[in-house]
């Protein structure tokens, strides 16, 4: 195998081990979320919910995390 072609090869297995890392980390964090959220009871959306999850987990204020702010 040619080295260039040795290189496209490592690079795309380590893209696919860091991308199935990264699916099951996921997989995990919606798995240990809270089963009564309070999703829709209080009038919260699903996508408010998230974003309040992302900053908790992340720490960064919402405008930062959607590029608004740096």
């Amino acid at each position: 195998m040619p080295k260039g072609e040795r290189s496209r090869f490592v690079e795309k297995a380590i893209d696919q081990a860091l991308r199935a890392t990264a699916m099951n980390r996921l997989k995990k964090m919606l798995d240990e979320l809270p089963r009564n959220s309070g999703v829709g009871v209080q009038g919260e959306s699903t996508t408010d919910f998230l974003r309040a999850q992302r900053m908790k987990w992340d720490g960064r204020p919402l405008d930062v995390l959607e590029g608004s702010k740096e």
